[in-house]
C-alpha cells in the first residue's frame, strides 16, 4: 500500500488535485480523468449549473474543485496511468474502472495488459485481477468470454434492463457493458438501452466498498467532454458537464460520512472552450436555459434530419429544438 500511495503522490505533482480530509490516510480513492476539462470549460459548466438550477440553490462540484485549486495538466494523459490499477490490486485494494469509451482498451492500460481489442478482453477475463469494469466496448467481449466469466463465479451484465432490475447479485469479477462502442452523450442516452455514466459510477463505488467498506481504487475515464468540444456540439457539452459535475459532487458528498475516501481529479486540459458572441448577462442566461431544454445533441439532430423535407425540418425546429437555427 505504501508503494501505491507513493505512486499516487507522483501523479499529484503532474496535475492531480486531491480532495481529502487531512486527518485520515486514504483507504478508498476515486480518480476522475476528465479529458478536455480546462479552467475555462469548468467555469462554463459552473455557470451553466447556476443558471439552470438557480443561483441560490446551485451546488456545482466543478466550481467547488476550482476554488480548491484543482489543477489542469496539459502533459498528463490517461496513458501515463499505465499499470496503476495493477499496482493497486497487488497492494490488496479492490480495483475498478468506469469509462465512456472502450472498456477493453482502457482496462488494458490501467492493468498493464499489452494487447488490444478482443485479445485484451480475453486477457482481462482470464488473467487479470479486477473487481469492477463498466462502460462501453461491449463488442470486444464475445459470448464465450461472458460464459467463461460467469462460469468462474463472475458477473456479466450487457444490457440496461439487467442492470436496472437489480435482481442479479454482483459477485466476482464484474463486467457491466452498455454499448458496443463508446457510451452515448448523456443528452442522447436512451435509458432503455444504456445505463448512464453517473449510475455506473455509483454502482462501482457501492460494489467495490461492499458491506465491509473495503479499500478500493476506482478510475472514472470521461472522454465525452473532449469529444463534444472537438465537435463544437454545445448541447452535448452542456449535458456532459452537468453529468460530470453530478459524479464529482456525489463522490465528494460521500466524504461527509467516510473520512478515508479521497477524490482525485485529473483535468487533461484542452485548447478549446465554449464562448459567447455577446457579453450581455441576460443573453447568457437565456442561452443556458435553451440548452437545458434541448432533447438531443447536434450530432443526433443531424442524424434525425437526414433526408428530411422542409416540412419535417420546420416541425423539428419548432417542436424539438425550440426555434433554434441549426
Amino acid at each position: 500500500m505504501q508503494k501505491l500511495l507513493m505512486g499516487i503522490a507522483g501523479f499529484v505533482t503532474l496535475g492531480i488535485a486531491l480532495v481529502q480530509p487531512a486527518q485520515a490516510a486514504p483507504r478508498q480513492l476515486v480518480v476522475v480523468v476528465a479529458e478536455g476539462v480546462n479552467p475555462q470549460v469548468m467555469q462554463f459548466g459552473a455557470d451553466y449549473s447556476k443558471s439552470v438550477v438557480g443561483e441560490e440553490d446551485a451546488t456545482s462540484a466543478l466550481a467547488d474543485l476550482k476554488m480548491q485549486k484543482t489543477m489542469t495538466a496539459e502533459g498528463v494523459t490517461f496513458e501515463a496511468m499505465k499499470g496503476l490499477l495493477k499496482t493497486a490490486a497487488a497492494n490488496g485494494w479492490k480495483t475498478g474502472l468506469v469509462t465512456t469509451g472502450s472498456a477493453a482498451k482502457d482496462a488494458a492500460t490501467l492493468y498493464g495488459v499489452d494487447a488490444t481489442g478482443a485479445d485484451a478482453a480475453k486477457t482481462l477475463v482470464a488473467d487479470t485481477k479486477f473487481n469492477f469494469i463498466a462502460g462501453g466496448g461491449r463488442a470486444d467481449f464475445n459470448a464465450d468470454l461472458k460464459k467463461s466469466l460467469t462460469a468462474a463465479g463472475g458477473t456479466a451484465l450487457f444490457d440496461a434492463e439487467s442492470v436496472e432490475n437489480g435482481e442479479t447479485e454482483l459477485k466476482g469479477k464484474t463486467l457491466i457493458l452498455q454499448s458496443d462502442a463508446a457510451l452515448s452523450y448523456a443528452i442522447d442516452q436512451n435509458p432503455e438501452n444504456e445505463v448512464g455514466l453517473g449510475e455506473l459510477v455509483s454502482l462501482g463505488t457501492e460494489t467495490l466498498a461492499g458491506e465491509n467498506n473495503a479499500p478500493y481504487m476506482l478510475v472514472v475515464h470521461d472522454t465525452n467532454v473532449a469529444k463534444a468540444l472537438a465537435a463544437k456540439d454545445t448541447p452535448a457539452l452542456a449535458e456532459e458537464l452537468r453529468t460530470l459535475d453530478g459524479i464529482i459532487g456525489d463522490v465528494i458528498s460521500q466524504r461527509e460520512d467516510n473520512e478515508s475516501l479521497v477524490v482525485a481529479v485529473i483535468a487533461t486540459g484542452s485548447n478549446v472552450a465554449p464562448s459567447f458572441a455577446t457579453q450581455v448577462a441576460a443573453d447568457h442566461s437565456n442561452a443556458f436555459f435553451i440548452l437545458s431544454a434541448l432533447p438531443m445533441s447536434f450530432a443526433k439532430a443531424g442524424t434525425a434530419l437526414t433526408g428530411a423535407n422542409d416540412e419535417a425540418i420546420t416541425t423539428f425546429a419548432n417542436d424539438e429544438y425550440k426555434g433554434w437555427k441549426i
